[in-house]
């Protein structure tokens, strides 16, 4: 999973209907080869962005997301669906230029 920065990820609320105002914690799935660029932001009413699922810089996530789902927006929304997911990807510039030392950890699996 790639996950960009300024993304918010909030997992937790209050309820609104308690005169405690107690907190509600909720629980997220981010699976396999999911590209969460920059500036999302993906409320507690979403707990699963499914394989391979691209997310459009700026969007307010606030459902789940299905497997192979490219969405965007303010609700996000499904717009297409990909083809094949970045199994195979090995991109320097991806890795902040450690890429000697991804090679390196590779081999000792």
């Amino acid at each position: 999973m790639i996950i960009g920065s300024g993304t918010e990820i909030i997992t937790t609320s209050h309820n609104i209907d308690s005169p405690e105002w107690e907190h509600k914690y909720y629980g997220i799935t981010i699976e396999d080869f999911v590209w969460i660029p920059t500036n999302i932001l993906i409320l507690p009413s979403c707990r699963l962005i499914g394989r391979g699922a691209v997310i459009s810089s700026g969007s307010v996530v606030v459902k789940d997301i299905e497997p192979m789902s490219i969405v965007g927006g303010n609700p996000a929304q499904e717009f297409k669906k990909r083809k094949c997911v970045h199994s195979a990807l090995v991109v320097e510039s991806l890795l902040g230029g450690d890429y000697k030392i991804y090679k390196q950890t590779r081999k000792n699996k």
